[in-house]
C-alpha cells in the first residue's frame, strides 16, 4: 500500500482529518495482514501501536466476551497510545484483515504539534467507552480498568505543550486541568479546580465569557477562539490564544478549552510591526510612519487653519564617507547624524529617515510661515560640529528643501515631491544650504526630466556624434593625438551642451551606455582611418567617475578593442582627478589594468581637484592635462607658478603635460617657455567632426601638417 492510500485512510479518521502534517505521519505507517481467526493483539499484550482497518472486520474481546465490532475504515487499539502498558482487551479477525499500523512514537510526535486533535480524540474515546461499557459487566475489575484508562489518558494530556481545561458548562468552573496549566499559571491543580475559567485571565468577566460561548452552546459554531492575557498566580501576564469546544456526548455536557502561549508569536508580530514603521538602522520613523503622522498633521492643520512645514534633507558628502571608510562606518555615520536631532526638536515634531542619506522633518501647527527659514537654518547649524569615525573627524552638511502646507501642496505626495525638488536645488547650489519651494523649480525639474527622456531615445535613434580636437606638439607643431568630444544632434535642432546633458546622464545612469557607445565609436574611427590612410592617430576618450562603478568596466573596453581589431596603444583614456578621488581604490585598480592592456592614461583638468601627491605617485598615468582655468589666467603670477609647478612635477615623475584651452599666441609662448609638451585649444582648432578633422591630420601630400596655423 503506498503513502497516498495510507494518507486517504488517515484523512477519514475523525480526530485526524483536516489537520496539517498527515503526510508525514503516513510516511511512518506500515501495512499489516491478518488471516481469519488470527489475533491482532491479546489482552495483556504490551501496547505499542494503534491500527486503522482498511479491509475485513475484527471482534474486540474482554475476558472472552465480545464487547465491540470493528470494520473497514474504523480504528482500533487506542489504549496502546496511553503509555507503554498492557492491552485491556483482545482483537481477533473475523475475516482476512488488512490494517495500517501507527506506532506510538510517531503518533505522539504528531499530536504534540497538532493540539487541536486532542478534543475530538477525547470526544471519540469517551463515546466509544460509553458504547463499549454497555456490553461488559460493571464489576469492580472493569471499574478499576476504566480508572486506569482515564489515568493513562490524563498522562497523555499532561505530555502536551498547551494548557487543556475541562469546564462545567453552567458555571465555567474548572473540572480538570492538565500539568501544563499548573506549570504555566503557578497554581496547583487543586487550586485550579476551585477557580472559574475566566478568573485565570487578566480582563475577562464571567458574563463576557458566557457571551463568547453562546454560539457554541447553541450549536451555531463548532469552535470559539479568542486572544487574551493569561494571569499567573504571581500577577504577571502572558498572551494566549484560547480555543473552546462544547461536547454533549458526556452526561452532563462539558466544555473543553485549549490555551496556547503565543508570547513568541506576539513578540514576532511586534517586531514585524516595528520594522514596518521604524528604520532598522537609526530607529527613526520610516517612510510609512512619516506618512501616517503627516496625514494626521494635515488634517489638524486644516481644522485649525495652521500650516505644516516639510523639510526634506539630503547629506552632501555621504558617498565619500562610504567609499573611504566602508559601509559599516557609513552606517555609524548615519546613526550619529540621527542622534544629533534627538533633543533640538519639539515633541510634536517628527524627524525620520526616508532611506539612504535622506532624512525628513515635519513641523506641525505653524501659525507663521516666516518661521520656517529659521527652522531650516537651525538644521544647518546642528551639523556645524564634526562627527567622529574611526578616530577621524568628518564634517557633514545637509541640503534642505522646504515645502509648506497648504500653499506648496495639499496632499502628502505633492508635498514630498516639492520639498525634494527644493532639496535638489539646494544641492545644485553647492550644498550646505536650504531652498524654499517655488513653482519655477517644478518647471526646471520637468525640463530636466524631458531632457532625460530625450537622452534615452538619443542612443536608440543614433543622435550622438563624436567631434575631435587636436593635441598638438609644442616642439614640432604636429598633431600627436585627438580628444573625442561627444555632440548631440537633437532632432529639434537645438544645441545642447555636454556640460548640460552629461551631468543628467550621470545622475540617471545613462552615462554607462553613452560611455560604451563613445568607446565603440572612437575605436571604430581608429580602425577606419588606419585602413584608409595606412596609419592611425591616438584618440582620447573621457571616462566619468560613474563609469568606474561598473564591475566589468575593464573587460567591457577590452572586448570593444578586440572586436574592432585595433591596437590598444592608439586608445587613450582621459579621467578627471575628481573622478579618481571619488572612487580611489576602484579607479587605481582599473587604471592599472588599462595600462596593462597598453592603453594610455591622462588625468584631465589637473589642478582643479584635490589629488594629493601621495596618490599621484600611485596612479599609473602617462599625461597630466593642465586645467584650462589656469591657462586663461596665465598672465597672473600665481597661475604661472601653479603651471610651472605642475610641469615640474610631471617631468620629475616622467609624465607628459598638455595644456587645455589655449586660445592666444601669448598663452602658447608662455607654456612653451615653461616646458609644456602639448597643447589643445581654439588657437589651433576647435573640435571638428571626423570628415573635417582628416584634412588637418592627413593632407593630400603628407600624413602630418608642417606647422600650426599661427
Amino acid at each position: 500500500m503506498n503513502n497516498k492510500t495510507t494518507l486517504e485512510f488517515l484523512e477519514k479518521v475523525d480526530f485526524l482529518k483536516n489537520l496539517p502534517g498527515l503526510d508525514t505521519l503516513a510516511t511512518n505507517c506500515k501495512e499489516e495482514f491478518l488471516p481469519q481467526k488470527a489475533f491482532l493483539f491479546k489482552e495483556g499484550d504490551i501496547g505499542e501501536a494503534m491500527y486503522i482497518i482498511t479491509s475485513g472486520s475484527l471482534e474486540v474481546f474482554k475476558e472472552n466476551r465480545v464487547i465491540a465490532n470493528r470494520t473497514s475504515g474504523e480504528y482500533i487499539g487506542e489504549m496502546a497510545l496511553l503509555g507503554n502498558q498492557i492491552r485491556s482487551a483482545s482483537a481477533r479477525a473475523t475475516t482476512d484483515v488488512q490494517a495500517i499500523e501507527i506506532r506510538k512514537e510517531y503518533f505522539l510526535s504528531f499530536l504534540s504539534t497538532n493540539p487541536m486533535a486532542f478534543l475530538p480524540l477525547f470526544q471519540t474515546l469517551t463515546s466509544r467507552w460509553k458504547e463499549d461499557l454497555k456490553n461488559i459487566n460493571s464489576d469492580n475489575l472493569e471499574l478499576k480498568n476504566q480508572i486506569k484508562l482515564n489515568q493513562r489518558f490524563s498522562l497523555l494530556l499532561d505530555d502536551t505543550v498547551n494548557e487543556i481545561f475541562i469546564l462545567n458548562p453552567d458555571t465555567y468552573q474548572i473540572i480538570q486541568a492538565n500539568l501544563k496549566s499548573s506549570q504555566n499559571l503557578g497554581y496547583t491543580r487543586e487550586e485550579l479546580s476551585n477557580t472559574t475559567f475566566n478568573e485565570t485571565f487578566q480582563d475577562l468577566s464571567q458574563g463576557e465569557l458566557s457571551e463568547k460561548l453562546q454560539n457554541l452552546v447553541k450549536k451555531k459554531q463548532a469552535q470559539v477562539s479568542f486572544e487574551n492575557q493569561h494571569k499567573r498566580k504571581d500577577g504577571s501576564n502572558f498572551p494566549v490564544e484560547v480555543r473552546i469546544q462544547y461536547s454533549e456526548i458526556e452526561d452532563p455536557p462539558l466544555i473543553y478549552a485549549i490555551v496556547e502561549d503565543i508570547s513568541d508569536r506576539k513578540a514576532m508580530e511586534n517586531h514585524i510591526k516595528h520594522l514596518a514603521f521604524y528604520d532598522s538602522l537609526t530607529e527613526l520613523p520610516n517612510r510609512n510612519l512619516i506618512k501616517d503622522r503627516l496625514n494626521i498633521m494635515l488634517a489638524q492643520a486644516t481644522r485649525t487653519n495652521t500650516k505644516v512645514a516639510i523639510l526634506f534633507m539630503g547629506l552632501d558628502n555621504f558617498k565619500n564617507v562610504n567609499d573611504s571608510l566602508g559601509h559599516e562606518a557609513g552606517d555609524q555615520f548615519l546613526v550619529q547624524v540621527a542622534n544629533r536631532f534627538e533633543k533640538p526638536l519639539r515633541k510634536e515634531d517628527t524627524f525620520g529617515r526616508l532611506g539612504g542619506d535622506e532624512f525628513i522633518i515635519l513641523f506641525p501647527a505653524l501659525k507663521n510661515e516666516n518661521f520656517v527659514a529659521k527652522l531650516a537654518q537651525r538644521v544647518l547649524d546642528i551639523m556645524d560640529q564634526p562627527l567622529e569615525l574611526k578616530g577621524k573627524q568628518f564634517h557633514s552638511t545637509f541640503s534642505v528643501g522646504v515645502a509648506i502646507f497648504p500653499q506648496d501642496g495639499k496632499d502628502i505626495e505633492t508635498l514630498f515631491k516639492n520639498s525634494s525638488i527644493a532639496m535638489y536645488q539646494a544641492k545644485e547650489s553647492g550644498g550646505n544650504a536650504y531652498r524654499l519651494y517655488e513653482s519655477s523649480m517644478h518647471d526646471k525639474i520637468m525640463s530636466r526630466l524631458t531632457l532625460e527622456q530625450d537622452l534615452r531615445k538619443a542612443l536608440k535613434n543614433k543622435e550622438f556624434e563624436l567631434h575631435y580636437q587636436p593635441k598638438v606638439s609644442m616642439r614640432t607643431g604636429e598633431i600627436e593625438g585627438l580628444e573625442a568630444l561627444i555632440r548631440w544632434n537633437h532632432p529639434d535642432g537645438k544645441e545642447i551642451s555636454p556640460a548640460v546633458f552629461i551631468p543628467i546622464a550621470e545622475e540617471s545612469q545613462i552615462i554607462n551606455k553613452i560611455g560604451e557607445w563613445t568607446f565603440i565609436e572612437a575605436c571604430r574611427q581608429i580602425r577606419e582611418w588606419q585602413q584608409k590612410y595606412d596609419s592611425a592617430v591616438k584618440i582620447g576618450v573621457n571616462l566619468s567617475g560613474r563609469q568606474f562603478d561598473q564591475p566589468n568596466l575593464v573587460e567591457k573596453i577590452n572586448s570593444i578593442i578586440k572586436s574592432e581589431g585595433i591596437d590598444a596603444k592608439y586608445l587613450e583614456i582621459e579621467v578627471t582627478e575628481t573622478a579618481i578621488m571619488s572612487n580611489i581604490k576602484e579607479a587605481i585598480e582599473a587604471l592599472k589594468q588599462f595600462r596593462e592592456l597598453g592603453i594610455h592614461i591622462s588625468v584631465d583638468d589637473f589642478g582643479s581637484g584635490y589629488t594629493s601627491l601621495g596618490y599621484l605617485t600611485k596612479l599609473p598615468i602617462n599625461t597630466l592635462k593642465i586645467d584650462q582655468s589656469f591657462i586663461s589666467g596665465c598672465t597672473d603670477s600665481s597661475n604661472i607658478a601653479i603651471i610651472q609647478g605642475i610641469i615640474a612635477i610631471s617631468q620629475k615623475m616622467g609624465f607628459q603635460t598638455i595644456a587645455e584651452g589655449v586660445e592666444t599666441r601669448e598663452q602658447l609662448n608662455l607654456l612653451k617657455s615653461l616646458g609644456c609638451d602639448q597643447f589643445q585649444g581654439y588657437l589651433f582648432s576647435k573640435p571638428l567632426p571626423a570628415r573635417e578633422i582628416v584634412h588637418l591630420i592627413w593632407p593630400a601630400q603628407k600624413a602630418s601638417i608642417q606647422a600650426p596655423p599661427f
